[in-house]
């Protein structure tokens, strides 16, 4: 009996070891994580020194999902490459702009951008339920859509109250039958909402009312943002430079030239671009405390954003709110919707890598 006893007391001991080694081990493993992902982190408005860490243990989750498969072929080693070089969770506080737009029925995930503290602009195509069947441009309805603001996750934070006496209202351009088709389903895509209050804890980016022609500007959002084409559950933001719409034609296909046309901006960059689920979002120059809005993501080259292999270049195409911005005050009725004001130096962020397919 004393014998059996004894080794009954090894086996638990050596048990017991076991599991309290395991769970050093894993604390060791997410620290470690952590402090990687603490490497990459983006440069506040507030202060260049400063360091935005992870607000979530999920991050850590979602690092690891990406890096074990990629670790376990040769034939990942462009994907753990776009690991390596994905950019940073930005702070959500130095982006106030920033709406995450969610409809649920459709499976549909997008940004927006507070121009007021009651209206949201973002891309036509997020919100017109009849762009996949063909049918004629029509909004969701207000009961389908959900706002969100205040929160690096995706749909978190504070969720905005719509107006109820109001529709989401298409710009008239977005899928015009005056147009070829091609050109028709990249025209004007851009849509406004108006919320039922204002946003008291927003930075508004209002539209830039004169052309921005050549510069940097930062796009962010919830998108894609490595080769597996992964939606991002946490803002993301890069820097990317402006072209002229004539440098932008030779870096596109035949077909995708012709969806280009007056309302349209291009980035171009061989590292970092807006991509899939990053549509209607905002594209922005100026400080961080005072941003103007001179695009909403609207689409980019099929199947090249998130892969660093690839030599030629990464070009995502915003819809241009300079040409839009008298329709916007006409619907806002609100003179700070849009602004004429010249923008100070350009906030920075760390560059980073994204992926998905030619819809953003």
């Amino acid at each position: 009996m004393t014998e059996r006893l004894s080794w009954r007391r090894f086996i638990a001991s050596w048990a017991i070891f076991g599991w309290v080694s395991g769970f050093l081990l894993l604390g060791l493993t997410t620290s470690w994580a952590a402090s990687a992902q603490g490497q990459k982190t983006a440069i506040s408005s507030k202060s260049q020194d400063k360091a935005v860490l992870p607000k979530h243990v999920d991050l850590f989750i979602e690092s690891l999902q990406r890096q074990v498969p990629a670790l376990k072929s040769d034939r990942n080693k462009s994907l753990m490459k776009s690991i390596q070089t994905t950019g940073p969770v930005v702070d959500e506080s130095d982006y106030r702009w920033q709406v995450a737009v969610r409809i649920p029925s459709a499976n549909k995930r997008c940004g927006g951008i507070l121009i007021t503290k009651m209206f949201v602009l973002t891309a036509a195509h997020c919100v017109d339920r009849n762009r996949e069947s063909g049918g004629p441009p029509q909004a969701f309805n207000l009961a389908e859509v959900e706002l969100f603001h205040g929160s690096n996750l995706f749909a978190a934070g504070t969720r905005l109250t719509l107006d109820p006496n109001w529709e989401i209202v298409l710009h008239p351009g977005w899928r015009n039958n005056t147009l070829p088709t091609i050109t028709a389903d990249a025209a004007y895509d851009a849509a406004l909402i108006k919320l039922a209050q204002p946003v008291a804890a927003a930075v508004v980016a209002p539209v830039r009312a004169t052309p921005f022609l050549e510069g940097n500007a930062v796009v962010s959002g919830w998108g894609a943002f490595d080769a597996t084409g992964a939606a991002s559950q946490f803002l993301r933001a890069v820097r990317v430079p402006v072209a002229t719409t004539d440098v932008c034609r030779t870096a596109l296909s035949p077909s995708d030239r012709a969806r280009l046309g007056p309302w349209s901006l291009c980035t171009i960059s061989k590292t970092d671009e807006a991509c899939a689920r990053d549509s209607g979002g905002p594209l922005v120059v100026g400080t961080a405390a005072k941003p103007q809005t001179i695009g909403i993501v609207s689409w980019g080259a099929q199947s090249k954003c998130g892969r660093p292999e690839t030599i030629s270049d990464l070009v995502g195409v915003y819809t241009r709110v300079s040409e839009i911005a008298s329709w916007i005050s006409g619907i806002t009725r609100d003179p700070a919707a849009t602004t004429t004001d010249q923008v100070g130096k350009l906030f920075t962020v760390e560059p980073r890598i994204v992926g998905g397919p030619i819809d953003r």
